[in-house]
């Protein structure tokens, strides 16, 4: 049965679902459930970041980097076939869920400090995460800051499976990465909203990245 599409607690027929559901580990927590935004807040998003987002083939998660925890606002259908989550068991939660119980290691520091430098707004992370049927495999994240003048800020996360995939699986990863990632700064930019966009340089060494990995026995 194909996944739900959902836009923070509704469907795209704007119908409110069901949230008394099934939540995987980690997940459903009160920290978890209270962090759904409201009606006021859905209406600060960027107006254009539905479509582009929800149409790429792009595993992607937008979370609400104005929250303790950067509870995600939004996860695409591609996202929600990588991980094995329905989005309404991932919505208001903190992509912790993913991690392993072992943790992620070192990246972490790395990625706390990403986070916590204003001068910064895009960075690539490689960390072991685990799908909703437990199976492990690495992910390769592009984190990419949004923000707006009068808005709380966002933050974008883009993925790529590298244990599954192949080197044609990542040569199609690229370019639906830069095409896409144009298209959503495109459609954001209209309402004000500023991301600066992944160039080939950065598609280049994801890629490089993503091939280190591959190769690895």
């Amino acid at each position: 049965m194909p996944k739900k599409c959902l836009f923070f607690g509704r469907n795209l027929t704007g119908i409110v679902v069901n949230k008394n559901v099934s939540r995987g580990p980690g997940l459903g927590t009160k920290k978890g459930r209270n962090a759904r935004m409201t009606t006021a807040e859905i209406s600060t998003l960027p107006k254009g970041l539905l479509a582009p987002l929800m149409q790429s083939d792009v595993p992607i998660v937008v979370a609400d980097a104005s929250k303790d925890d950067m509870p995600l606002a939004l996860c695409n259908r591609a996202f929600c076939d990588m991980s094995g989550y329905d989005q309404d068991e991932m919505i208001g939660a903190n992509c912790r869920f993913m991690q392993p119980s072992s943790g992620i290691g070192p990246v972490k520091e790395r990625m706390r400090a990403f986070l916590d430098d204003d001068t910064e707004t895009q960075a690539e992370f490689v960390l072991p995460n685990e799908r909703k049927d437990g199976s492990r495999f690495l992910n390769l994240l592009h984190l990419t800051k949004m923000t707006h003048p009068d808005r709380p800020p966002l933050m974008m996360g883009s993925q790529f499976d590298i244990t599954t995939q192949d080197a044609d699986a990542l040569r199609k990863y690229k370019t639906a990465f830069l095409r896409d990632m144009q298209l959503i700064q495109k459609a954001v930019s209209k309402d004000g909203w500023a991301m600066d966009t992944p160039n080939e340089s950065i598609a280049e060494s994801l890629e490089r990245i993503s091939q280190s990995e591959l190769s690895d026995p």
